[in-house]
């Protein structure tokens, strides 16, 4: 009997868009409080309230895309959350 592979191009696709996703999250917890209070004169506290608000905001956006994993599909929700991902992150440019 064969066991199924591991290693597919499409578990590797998957697995590197995955690793970009997560290391843009956590680039940007670690520079949004410094922009905060320095382009944004926050003080300490408001920039702390900043990241906390934008770790919150992460974890609503994924209790909702849960919700979306079991409606519109696994594909379709990876699409489309990579597709906003890149246009948000573009969108910091402006």
């Amino acid at each position: 009997m064969t066991q199924p592979q591991l290693w597919t191009r499409d578990f590797i696709i998957v697995s590197v868009l995955n690793f970009l996703l997560v290391l843009v999250f956590y680039l940007l917890v670690v520079v949004i409080g410094l922009y905060a209070s320095r382009e944004l004169h926050a003080t300490a506290s408001q920039s702390g309230l900043v990241v906390g608000v934008f770790i919150v905001g992460a974890m609503v956006g994924r209790l909702l895309a849960g919700q979306g994993l079991d409606r519109i599909g696994r594909k379709r929700c990876m699409t489309v959350g990579l597709f906003l991902a890149i246009l948000t992150c573009l969108l910091y440019f402006l």
